[in-house]
């Protein structure tokens, strides 16, 4: 599998080549959904509702073994198409901030308490429907067994990476722009 260098081949985070982490929004499915062709595209719509209520009824199914901190984030927090702006760790912490597409754009830090090194593909969209920059597309939240396995979150990027995280816990923290390079924002 080709690794994008500071990434899967940094310690601490396992490349490997295609895989199945996503199994209800998978890569090939939003492949699909982004097709030439009316017909194709509705195939693919239909097929991504099915998806979408399968995977309520999973998420119904496993939420009483979920930490709190899990189930918080799927009520709270919508994360499609917020920007990625930084990813990294300090095992056993691996973070990462986005910037949120919806009102009021907020900045939001995901701290997960990692019990697995993250696995990382970064050639799970076709080349030619990855973006230069990194978004929030998709995710999914699994039990990873037991609640000392804790959970796993599997997330699929538009630059093409798929990231899965076996955590224990995630923590949510919005921070409050005080500074960016492109503006400045001062709150009393």
């Amino acid at each position: 599998m080709p690794v994008e260098s500071g990434a899967a081949d940094s310690p601490g985070i396992q490349g490997e080549g295609p895989s199945q982490a996503m199994r209800f929004f998978t890569p090939d499915l939003y492949a699909r959904l982004q097709g030439p062709g009316p017909s194709a595209m509705d195939a693919a719509d239909a097929e991504w509702e099915r998806a979408e209520t399968a995977y309520a009824q999973h998420i119904r199914s496993i939420r009483p073994g979920l930490p709190d901190s899990v189930c918080e984030l799927l009520d709270e927090t919508r994360l499609h198409d917020a920007e990625v702006l930084w990813m990294g760790r300090s095992l056993p912490f691996f973070g990462i901030l986005l910037r949120l597409d919806v009102p009021p754009h907020a900045t939001l830090l995901l701290n997960y308490f990692l019990l697995a090194p993250p696995r990382l593909d970064t050639s799970a969209l076709p080349p030619e429907h990855r973006t230069a920059g990194m978004q929030w597309l998709y995710d999914e939240v699994d039990s990873a067994g037991s609640r000392t396995a804790g959970f796993q979150h599997t997330i699929l990027f538009s630059n093409g990476w798929e990231l899965q995280l076996q955590a224990g816990e995630v923590h949510r923290v919005t921070l409050d722009t005080v500074y960016t390079p492109a503006e400045v924002s001062v709150t009393a």
